[in-house]
């Protein structure tokens, strides 16, 4: 099972940025975690940046490619996230080459204070099809568009 935490897509510009929109889940937020129940755990924010950074990459690349992180310059928590908060996601891209990308993200709160900054994240390509389905991830991305029901490239000719 994959877990997906992007509920929204708003706007995407290829190799240039993405902004997603994330609604908090009581699940989410009531991980058990001493002293912070009640918020979402600081790493699950950054897992939300590489799914974003991954549909970004995915869409930049006609799906031939997901990024990978090594690393990043900085990482900054700040405001905690609760169950109902709909947080505001972007990735924006620093520079752009056929095998990486450099970029920062940022996790807002509903208010616009930060939850989460990065700063330089380098990301290396690896071929999407050696760790996803293509089509799987395509109709991901349909749905947090908004375009629902109908055919995936790809599957009709397996059917």
């Amino acid at each position: 099972m994959r877990l997906r935490f992007l509920d929204r897509l708003i706007d995407l510009q290829p190799r240039v940025a993405i902004t997603v929109e994330k609604c908090v889940t009581f699940e989410e937020a009531m991980l058990c975690r001493p002293g912070r129940a009640g918020t979402v755990p600081p790493t699950l924010l950054l897992e939300w940046l590489g799914q974003a950074t991954s549909l970004l990459v995915a869409e930049s690349t006609d799906y031939a490619h997901l990024p990978v992180v090594g690393s990043f310059h900085s990482c900054r928590f700040g405001a905690p996230l609760s169950a109902g908060d709909r947080a505001t996601l972007r990735i924006q891209v620093r520079s752009w080459h056929p095998d990486a990308a450099l970029v920062d993200g940022a996790v807002d709160a509903p208010d616009g204070t930060p939850a989460l900054t990065i700063e330089r994240a380098a990301c290396a390509f690896l071929p999407l099809a050696t760790l996803w389905d293509p089509d799987d991830l395509r109709a991901a991305v349909r749905a947090a568009r908004g375009e629902f029901p109908g055919p995936v490239r790809g599957l009709m000719e397996r059917g």
